[in-house]
């Protein structure tokens, strides 16, 4: 009996005497020794510990030697990252910049036109003027642009520049006439695809339409994700020669700079994947792409 008359808890009727196991002195009743057994007791076993010094310089040791040992850029199923590292060498640098450098280098030349694309391309430029003389009889076409430098991506148009001196340059309204007899002349020999051709009054007034040459069937297997899938997109204008003497001075720089192909091809397909290279919707030209990569390099390595 404790002070106060209560009963202590030894004393009450409910009381059971604590099975084997079961300390009560010293500590009390809720002193649970090692030989103690309970289902849902943890052992220890199951409880993380820290590692030792010696097995993470070891894991470290592994993982390091593991970069060392000659592999392809793949998923762990042996699927390549992006179909571009297919042309990547095999061994994995240490360096992160210098497994960009190589990825980039890999990306080029998947993405770089193939002599079938340059080819198809020239005979569309020929067909051209082919027709454009059945009207002017001095009329001569050339590609200009991304076409005439190889800059070009799969998905890219052809520019093609009319010239005759049968077309006044300095007229508009008599630009817009010229383009639109060729344009009829183009669309009536089925050189437009779904004989769809526009004529655009812009500033600079242009023909525009898809040609019906360009399915995949000439694109390389590897590449048929990238490949139009209709026919190749054309620009026509007449008389307009600043796009061919750009060509020289374009060449001139690419031969100057190693890297500025590279650069060129990288931003163009990075701009091309999210829609930001039209410019009448605000986005960068190929001209425009091509300036700021030469400013870049001329910046940087002086």
């Amino acid at each position: 009996m404790s002070r106060g008359g209560k009963r202590t808890r030894s004393q009450s009727p409910e009381y059971r005497k604590p099975e084997i196991g079961i300390r009560t002195a010293g500590f009390g009743d809720d002193y649970i020794p090692f030989e103690f057994e309970d289902d849902n007791f943890r052992t220890g076993e199951d409880i993380p510990r820290k590692r030792k010094h010696e097995e993470v310089e070891e894991k470290v040791s592994e993982q390091k030697e593991s970069n060392r040992r000659p592999r392809l850029a793949r998923y762990e199923d042996g699927t390549f990252t992006t179909p571009w590292m297919r042309n990547m060498k095999s061994i994995v640098p240490e360096s992160a910049a210098r497994f960009f450098h190589d990825e980039v280098e890999a990306f080029t030349r998947y993405i770089s036109p193939t002599p079938a694309e340059n080819e198809l391309r020239r005979l569309i430029v020929k067909e051209i003027e082919v027709y454009a003389r059945k009207i002017w009889s001095d009329a001569t076409a050339n590609a200009f642009g991304s076409v005439a430098t190889g800059l070009y991506l799969p998905t890219g148009d052809i520019d093609v520049v009319i010239e005759t001196v049968h077309v006044s340059s300095l007229s508009k309204a008599s630009t817009q006439t010229a383009l639109m007899r060729l344009a009829n002349t183009l669309r009536n020999a089925g050189l437009a695809e779904r004989r769809k051709i526009q004529v655009i009054a812009a500033r600079v007034p242009i023909i525009k339409f898809n040609s019906v040459h360009g399915t995949l069937s000439i694109c390389r297997e590897d590449r048929a994700d990238l490949s139009p899938t209709g026919g190749i997109p054309i620009d026509i204008s007449i008389n307009q020669t600043n796009g061919i003497r750009a060509i020289t001075m374009i060449k001139k720089y690419l031969g100057r700079f190693p890297a500025l192909r590279s650069l060129i091809l990288v931003v163009k397909a990075y701009l091309n994947q999210r829609g930001m290279n039209e410019v009448y919707k605000g986005g960068l030209g190929s001209y425009s792409i091509i300036c700021l990569a030469i400013s870049f390099l001329q910046v940087s390595l002086a």
